[in-house]
């Protein structure tokens, strides 16, 4: 039976070549590198490097194939994703059948983890279905870019205690995730983030992970979204193609609220942002509900001490030889009904005679 070893090989440096990686790619009998046009030459490029310097088996066979490419004016995104799948899997039982004999092991190099928004392991399961011949497959894994991008960044992917979410810049357009402080953004051609309240979350984006042309750059993203966006478009232009990633982080005096650690002190409302977040709007209520209650416990704690000095004068009239009553009210009556207040005031002003 005819063996198909899915390898992950890491975000584009050599070295994230796991020993588990290097073993799989030395039982191979032929190592498919796929191309995709002389502007993305540099991907097959890391393939070959790859093949160069962990490849110790004389007998496998390099095989260099031209990747079917997407149709990007289908009007139905997920019809057009599964028309291509369907033409790559074509494209592996050809060559698994012209390449390889029943017994043969074929390796493809996948960018990345096999397992994480790549669509290799989709394109093996259909290519079982409709290959017309039995095979198995095996998958060893593999340094991801959101791996690479922490660690660029030095940074934990998670805050303590926090849960993180993997998205795409397609559902970002519809909002930050709901329940979590962290969002890691993958196939994001146009930075989406933008279109989030700048000043609320913090980015720490990268691009070319793990290779020697790696750009890094982090801070508020009100402050770097432009940057961000300028510095990717250069170096589009400069190499033909472009992989990057990013984290969203809500920034740490929003999570701390929402997470009730933290106490907002009361400040001048402002009128919301016409593209303020969710996160945002939720803010500037919170400010304004504490300043209520703040008001509302002031106003409690002058009828508590007005209650107090009534008291006081009572004792004091009854140590007098004066048989005058003075009639207390509770403290929420009092709080309900601020003519009671008045009226203790004028008592105060008259005393008894």
């Amino acid at each position: 039976m005819r063996t198909l070893l899915v390898i992950g090989i890491g975000s584009g440096n050599p070295e994230h070549m796991t020993i588990q990686a290097i073993n799989a790619l030395n039982r191979a009998d032929v190592v498919l590198i796929p191309r995709k046009g002389p502007a993305k030459d540099e991907l097959a490029e890391v393939r070959r490097d790859i093949c160069e310097r962990y490849l110790t088996n004389p007998a496998t066979r390099l095989i260099e194939f031209d990747l079917p490419v997407r149709n990007a004016d289908d009007p139905s995104y997920l019809a057009g994703v599964a028309d291509w799948h369907d033409a790559i899997a074509d494209t592996y039982r050809d060559l698994l059948l012209s390449e390889t004999g029943e017994d043969g092991t074929v390796a493809l190099l996948v960018w990345g983890d096999p397992s994480l928004y790549d669509s290799t392991l989709r394109i093996v399961d259909r290519l079982a279905k409709s290959a017309g011949f039995s095979f198995q497959h095996e998958v060893i894994p593999g340094i991801t870019s959101v791996q690479a991008l922490a660690a660029g960044h030095r940074i934990a992917l998670n805050t303590v205690g926090n849960a993180f979410q993997v998205t795409t810049g397609r559902r970002l357009k519809d909002g930050f995730p709901d329940g979590v402080d962290t969002a890691l953004v993958l196939l994001d051609g146009a930075l989406a983030a933008r279109d989030l309240e700048g000043d609320a979350y913090d980015i720490y984006w990268g691009a070319y992970l793990g290779t020697a042309d790696e750009i890094l750059i982090a801070g508020r993203l009100g402050d770097v979204a432009d940057e961000i966006l300028r510095v990717r478009a250069d170096a589009r232009a400069r190499h033909g193609w472009i992989m990057d990633t990013y984290l969203l982080r809500r920034r740490k005096l929003i999570s701390l609220y929402l997470s009730g650690r933290a106490r907002l002190l009361p400040r001048r409302r402002r009128q919301p942002h016409p593209h303020a977040d969710r996160s945002a709007l939720l803010e500037q209520e919170l400010h304004a509900a504490l300043l209520e209650r703040r008001q509302q416990h002031r106003l409690r704690a002058a009828v508590q001490r007005v209650a107090v000095a009534f008291e006081i004068l009572d004792r004091a009239a009854r140590h007098a030889g004066e048989r005058r009553k003075l009639l207390l009210r509770p403290v929420e009556q009092a709080a309900r009904r601020p003519t009671l207040l008045r009226k203790e005031r004028h008592m105060l002003e008259n005393p008894c005679r």
